[in-house]
């Protein structure tokens, strides 16, 4: 996997080492270790995801760090401007919540291989805790069918994380 996984990362990675990083390992030829180049503790790595989630392991070397999310400047919520549905949705989940609001659930790429029982399964989640949800399921096309859980989950389209973050 790491293999396949560096094949086709390997370009836009050594277009960053090469341009901004200038060290002695600007670029990493396809075969020389690119995708075991991770694990040695020379080689600096961050890991996108929420430190929240997942904090880093003790055991991992100094230069790799788990840093959250990454937004390059110029992009994401700058002019952005949330659907009145998507706000109104939002101050009726804080207001029913007790001011803790929606929860996000999201999918990115993944391709359910049964999206209609997993939407039984989401409105089962609903209805046991009383959550209001955001849902993104971007490729498997989710949907809610039980019409007293509908209220309670906004299907939501694409959106600027930087901007969704801040309010649920």
């Amino acid at each position: 996997v790491a293999r396949l996984q560096w094949r086709g990362t390997a370009p836009m990675i050594n277009n960053l080492r090469k341009n901004y990083l200038k060290g002695e390992m600007s670029t990493i030829h396809l075969g020389e270790g690119g995708s075991t180049a991770i694990y040695s503790p020379d080689v600096p790595f961050a890991f996108m995801w929420s430190p929240h989630l997942l904090s880093k392991p003790h055991d991992w070397h100094d230069k790799a760090d788990v840093i959250g999310n990454v937004v390059l400047p110029g992009s994401g919520s700058v002019d952005w401007e949330p659907p009145q549905d998507l706000t109104d949705f939002l101050a009726k989940a804080k207001s029913n919540t007790e001011g803790q609001g929606a929860i996000f659930v999201g999918f990115g790429s993944c391709v359910l291989p049964d999206p209609k029982a997993f939407g039984k399964v989401l409105e089962e989640c609903v209805r046991e805790t009383g959550e209001w949800i955001l849902l993104q399921s971007s490729w498997s096309k989710l949907e809610v069918e039980d019409e007293e859980i509908k209220e309670r989950v906004f299907m939501l389209g694409p959106c600027p994380h930087d901007w969704l973050f801040e309010h649920v």
